[in-house]
């Protein structure tokens, strides 16, 4: 308030120096000075303010309209990074000729000129324009100068360093374990070439020369000539290997790569070894480097054997970079006891290497941007692993706000325990913009405003850690290695947010003091009043005293003294915050003494110390006293700090304490003041909400109990954040490991001799529990192996299955042409191209539908200011049979696909044929395609910066966001959720259960693909069942296709043959080529096949037409029967004008960016051969849209692999109906993975055909399938309500 009153002043007395002022000071309120400088009209003033806010569009407006200053518009824009504001710029600037101008001459390195030539309206009249348009080829001229100039520099630099390079490579570094200046001849020399040989080695082949004559035998001493090594090493103990340069003198012939002399060395060796990778860095390849970091492992882990294929592996994944190996000395401790073999010898030292990964700077938003990547670092401890070919676990480490993960490496003690425990890897991955792994290459510039720190979340984090995990195993071939998540506090957090969120990828999670539950306040009484009463009441009556003294004359000098600062206090709320902080650690990480030592202290102060003066004595007895004078610092909320941007986004815990009821002063938590901190800080603002939204959080019990498994929350009592911790067992799997001595993250630190019995207990069980999980998980994995062996070699399989496969494997993997990038449609009806009313008859809408919109939040994973833009999302509602909130009436939710929902309302009918039998609302939701239209109109579907946000990740968060705001506002918390999507919904719906299993209880996913992803369907599964399907139906038929292709070729390969086939299939327009009418025909049997609903049935209309022709009529005359048959009367069939809607555009964009099916076709099919290809469909996506798919992406989110394995023991209560019919049903998943994932499907039906609505016509067995999902539903929501009452009469 007084720094309001400054602005002010400024603002009436001295304007020139408010801007200064308010560039150099952060303690004002932005809105307010923002009031103030409106009411003068201080217009630069205006724009720094709005820019401190986020609102650059806004502070752009006042440049260009208010002061009309272009140059300072662009230096603006400039400055704050942002493509959409440049498109602002140019867009405010259109209409203002003169601006138009300028803004072309100042473009020059940030946009391109052409671009905005080409925005230009025509017969806008540009002031001079000629004269700058001869001025931007001059400055592209003397661009382009420049550029070759500085090629020309970097070639000759490249020439120099390689001739740098050939003269160290024939410098080699000897090793050995004498201190003499001359090896023995056991030492081993490893030149720069990457050639390694022992000297008795080398020194024979230089005596053979290549014809095999013997020369004359050389001396160690004779072969080289040695050079002191650098400064750095001449600190090596006495005893250790001593390492030398020394120049090469010797002719024998090179050996190559798979020649090299590879021997086992000790562990001191391998320190020395990986110490010269620091080097070769400097001046060998990467590659080389890589394939030396490779070598090095396998010999120090004695497996010599696999560096090869290692090396080809890490070879193929170019996203992977080995920097440098390091070894760390950290001798192995068992409850304080070093580890010793029978003979006495010192086990080898861990090894740990450290490692880079190129990571996705956004992996949920698929914006041009989102493609960025950033190296992240990681570091991987191979000691004790057994290996790939025995499955032993990778114990993974989740990086936390604590900064580089080499501390935590070192210091990770109880996972080393693990390790030689369970033979397993230890991985330690950096957190995103901690330590070194930095976006944007620095932290200066990671951190310079919103619109870097904005991909700082914990969602992006987990994303990172999954997809680093899945490349390492991917390269090391440990695919069926199970991964154990360990984390401590906010990294324990992650560990088990990671185990919700990825069970595909983590085995299971120990989440050490994580404080998921989050929301009463830090309170850390309960250490003080335990350990003394009269400490306790000293502290508390502490705080009026500092007040009173304070307010006296010279009350702060006084302070200063009495509690012997270093520095004279500022302000006694400075004293406070420190006195705070030491109690608050101390209570943290007490370790039996901490608290104690203080308490002991004010409690033996001399008689007749005051209240002050105990408490200065308790200081001095803590972690931060004990020095010549007391650093009394106080750590304010900075714009500088990461950890201070996730509290002010999305790591909201609402830490402050009452009046009566903890020994520090009232200082409740306000939302409002934190809010305006944050604004401050970084122009955003928090949301509070968003970690329960995402991760859950209340009522954990009930939801969790019967879906998750495999987490360990571990806690100490001691620790004040044990009060946002799990206290008790979830389940038998979800438990809660605690003691009551014991302090923050005290049972993953390294074990000391001195660990008390109930810490060193709590660690037992913790391993017991661990040990557990892996036993089942190795099991399972066994029984897997013996029943796909037993499949091999079964008869029964090889007649029911044999010929289809084969027929799949051949689709799949014949051709060499570009494949099927028109991947179909997933809506519930029809498909992409066909427009056919007669396929589907609409019921009318019912009356009773209410329509609401909710204002939805674009980017829910990122924190950039344009992130919180919200658009109006509609849902609508059905109340007619809901038995009300007070009854625990269930909510069926249908999430809507890639269209509008306005033709679901009137199709999809299971919900409402089904509502009066569960007394439930229906809620249909529509999908966030349209929300890029409503945010951006036409633009919306032009190119990846607006289409960006539209990702399956994004809606389930919105459709989460929905359902838990209509509970909210229906007040139905106790109302349980069953979800139901269709097709490309169902996918929404079943990854809606898996990822947030406390927002609904259950899905129905019908005619779901989850599995056509990555290679764990063949990709020419979709074509072969559309083939089946027509065989089935018509032998004849499936032959007269077949045979069509070739002669639809013969015929346009003639002169007017286009012509001839226009006229022959009746087209709209005169075919171009005959791709138009093979394409064509393709789609619609691929429709025909995916929708053969009764009682049409579509499949058997066309076969029927093309048999039922006379028998004169040449093939394409059959198939144009067909043709005729499936469309009916039309004026022409083929080619029609269609219109685009954004459900096709939409779906273009993500079948390029994340929904990659790989949908083919091979030989034996009645199609042309014409496999998929990756690289024909990525470069269609580039020409389309400027972006790459992601193959990967949807396997390493939602996951895929060997689903069986992971979901029969996480997930429950969804339902995967098909229809064997549909071409899609091959990539669903078609058998039961637990007793509450089931698979119900019927070998006639087609695709969605279950949650259509009922029609009197339908068939038995369509009848008994709804009859069935039904069934499964009301005994999922009978068990919860079972489960609720038993829970609400126990509280």
């Amino acid at each position: 308030m007084v720094l309001l009153v400054w602005v002010e002043l400024y603002v009436e007395y001295d304007p020139k120096m408010l801007l200064p002022f308010l560039r150099s000071s952060q303690h004002y309120t932005l809105e307010k000075a923002y009031e103030v400088c409106a009411t003068k009209y201080l217009l630069r003033e205006q724009v720094f303010i709005l820019g401190r806010m986020g609102n650059s569009k806004q502070a752009l407006a006042v440049i260009i309209n208010e002061l009309g200053d272009i140059e300072e518009a662009v230096e603006f824009v400039t400055m704050q990074h942002d493509d959409d504001l440049w498109e602002e710029l140019i867009h405010q600037c259109l209409n203002k000729p003169e601006m138009v101008g300028i803004l072309l001459e100042h473009t020059v390195g940030n946009l391109d000129p052409l671009y905005i030539v080409n925005m230009v309206p025509k017969g806008l009249e540009i002031p001079r324009l000629r004269d700058r348009l001869v001025k931007i080829i001059t400055d592209y001229r003397t661009e382009t100068s420049l550029r070759h100039g500085c090629n020309d520099i970097l070639k000759a630099d490249c020439v120099n360093l390689l001739v740098k390079y050939y003269n160290e490579a024939k410098r080699a570094v000897c090793l050995s374990n004498e201190d003499d200046a001359r090896p023995k001849r056991d030492a081993m020399v490893v030149f720069f070439c990457c050639h390694a040989y022992h000297t008795t080695c080398l020194m024979d082949s230089t005596e053979t020369n290549t014809s095999g004559k013997k020369e004359t035998g050389a001396t160690s001493e004779e072969l080289y000539e040695y050079e002191e090594e650098d400064a750095d090493d001449n600190g090596s103990e006495a005893g250790d290997p001593q390492m030398r340069f020394c120049s090469q003198k010797f002719s024998g012939r090179r050996l190559g790569f798979a020649h090299l002399v590879l021997a086992h060395i000790d562990g001191h060796d391998s320190f020395f070894l990986s110490r010269l990778i620091i080097r070769l860095n400097v001046v060998v390849p990467q590659l080389m480097a890589t394939y030396i970091l490779y070598i090095l492992i396998s010999i120090v882990n004695g497996v010599a054997n696999t560096v090869l294929p290692v090396i080809k592996s890490a070879s193929s994944a170019p996203n992977t970079m080995l920097i440098s190996g390091i070894s760390l000395d950290d001798n192995e401790l068992r409850h304080g006891r070093k580890n010793h073999d029978d003979q006495g010898r010192q086990e080898p030292s861990n090894r740990f290497f450290f490692i880079l990964l190129r990571t996705n700077v956004r992996s949920f938003q698929l914006q041009i941007r989102g493609y960025l990547t950033f190296p992240q670092k990681y570091i991987v401890n191979f000691k004790y692993w057994g290996g790939a070919n025995t499955s032993s676990p990778i114990f993974v480490y989740p990086g936390d706000e604590a900064g580089s993960i080499e501390g935590i490496a070192i210091g990770a003690g109880f996972m080393i325990h693990l390790a030689s425990r369970f033979k397993s890897l230890l991985l330690f991955i950096e957190h995103r913009y901690y330590g070194d792994s930095m976006p944007f290459g620095y932290k200066n510039i990671a951190g310079q405003n919103a619109s870097t720190l904005g991909y700082l979340s914990s969602t992006q984090a987990l994303a990172d850690y999954a997809q680093l995990i899945i490349d390492l195993k991917r390269n090391l071939s440990a695919e069926n290695c199970p991964v154990i998540a360990i984390g401590g506090s906010y990294g324990g957090m992650l560990a088990s947010w990671f185990r919700l969120k990825y069970p595909h990828i983590t085995l299971g999670a120990l989440a050490s003091s994580a404080p998921i539950l989050y929301f009463d306040d830090l309170t850390p009484q309960n250490a003080y009043h335990e350990t003394s009463e009269s400490c306790y009441s000293t502290i508390r009556q502490s705080w009026f005293e500092i007040d009173r003294v304070a307010e006296k004359p010279n009350g702060l000098m006084n302070l200063s003294s009495i509690f012997n600062s270093c520095m004279p206090l500022y302000s006694s709320e400075q004293l406070k915050w420190f006195l705070g902080f030491v109690y608050v650690y101390s209570a943290q990480n007490d370790n039996g003494s901490s608290v104690r030592h203080i308490c002991d202290a004010i409690d033996g102060a001399p008689q007749g110390s005051d209240i002050l003066g105990k408490v200065a004595r308790g200081i001095n007895a803590s972690f931060f006293g004990g020095h010549s004078c007391n650093d009394i610092f106080e750590i304010k909320p900075n714009n500088g700090s990461a950890w201070f941007w996730q509290t002010c986004t999305e790591m909201v815990m609402p830490i402050g304490h009452g009046e009566n009821d903890t020994m520090f002063q009232a200082s409740p938590f306000d939302m409002e003041e934190y809010t305006r901190t944050c604004l401050d800080l970084f122009a955003v603002s928090p949301r509070p909400h968003w970690i329960t939204t995402e991760f859950g959080g209340h009522d954990i019990k009930s939801v969790l109990g019967k879906f998750a498994s495999n987490i360990i929350f571990s806690n100490g009592l001691r620790d004040p954040w044990s009060a946002g911790g799990v206290l008790y067992n979830i389940s038998d799997t979800i438990v809660a490991v605690y003691t009551n001595e014991g302090s923050h993250c005290m049972d993953i630190n390294t074990p000391s001799t001195n660990d008390p019995n109930w810490l060193v207990e709590q660690r037992d069980n913790e391993m017991n529990i661990i040990g557990g999980w892996i036993e089942q998980h190795n099991a399972e994995l066994a029984r897997k192996l013996d029943t796909l062996r037993a499949m091999k070699y079964s008869p029964e399989f090889s007649v029911q299955w044999l010929q289809f496969m084969v027929m799949v494997l051949l689709i799949s993997f014949t051709g060499t042409v570009s494949g099927w990038f028109n991947i179909p449609r997933l809506s519930p009806t029809r498909g992409t191209i066909i427009e056919n009313p007669d396929l589907q008859s609409f019921a009318p809408v019912s009356d009773d539908l209410r329509t609401f919109y909710y204002p939805q939040t674009l980017d829910h994973f990122n924190y950039q200011p344009q992130s919180y833009a919200t658009f109006q999302q509609r849902y609508v509602m059905n109340f007619k049979h809901w038995g009300g909130a007070n009854g625990s009436a269930p909510i069926l939710a249908y999430l809507g696909a890639e269209a509008l929902i306005d033709n679901d309302l009137a199709i999809i009918g299971f919900l409402n044929d089904n509502a009066i039998h569960f007394n439930a609302t229906l809620v249909y939701i529509e999908v966030n395609n349209r929300k890029l239209f409503q945010l951006y109109h036409e633009e919306a579907f032009k190119n990846a910066s607006t289409m960006g946000y539209f990702t399956s990740a994004q809606a389930i968060e919105d459709y989460a966001e929905i359902i838990m705001h209509i509970k909210k506002k229906l007040r139905a918390f106790y109302s349980p959720v069953i979800v139901i999507g269709g097709s490309y919904g169902r996918m929404l719906a079943s990854w809606l259960r898996l990822k947030y299993p406390h927002v609904a209880l259950g899905a129905l996913a019908s005619s779901a693909p989850i599995l056509y992803f990555n290679k764990i369907t063949p990709s020419g599964a979709y074509v072969s069942v559309i083939t089946k399907d027509f065989r089935e139906a018509s032998e004849t038929c499936y032959q007269t296709i077949r045979s069509s292709w070739s002669i639809i070729d013969k015929i346009a390969s003639r002169s007017n043959g286009l012509s001839t086939l226009s006229s022959k299939f009746k087209t709209c327009k005169t075919l171009q080529d005959s791709s138009e009418l093979k394409n064509e025909l393709e789609n619609m049997y691929a429709e025909a096949a995916q929708y053969n609903h009764p009682p049409r049935y579509p499949v058997n209309m066309i076969c029927g037409a093309i048999d039922g022709t006379n028998e004169k009529k040449d093939i394409l005359g059959k198939i144009f029967a067909g043709v005729a048959a499936y469309r009916g009367n039309r004026s022409c069939y083929i080619n029609q004008p269609t219109n685009v809607s954004e459900a096709d555009v939409a779906w273009s964009w993500q079948i390029c960016s994340e929904m990659v099916m790989p949908i083919g076709i091979g030989k034996n099919t009645m199609f042309q051969a014409d496999p998929f290809d990756l690289n024909s469909y990525t470069k269609e996506c580039m020409r389309s849209y400027g972006v790459p798919p992601r193959p990967h992406w949807v396997t390493s989110h939602y996951g895929g692999h060997d689903i069986k394995l992971i979901l029969q023991i996480f997930g429950s209560n969804i339902i995967f109906s098909n229809g064997l019919r549909d071409p899609y049903s091959r990539g669903g998943v078609l058998e039961n993975i637990s007793d509450s994932i089931l698979a119900v499907h019927t070998v006639e039906g087609s695709h969605c055909l279950d949650i259509l609505r009922e029609k009197e016509s339908d068939p038995e067995w369509l009848v008994k399938q709804r009859e069935m999902e039904v069934k499964i539903i009301k005994e999922r929501i009978a068990h919860y309500h079972a489960d609720l009452k038993a829970s609400l009469i126990k509280q």
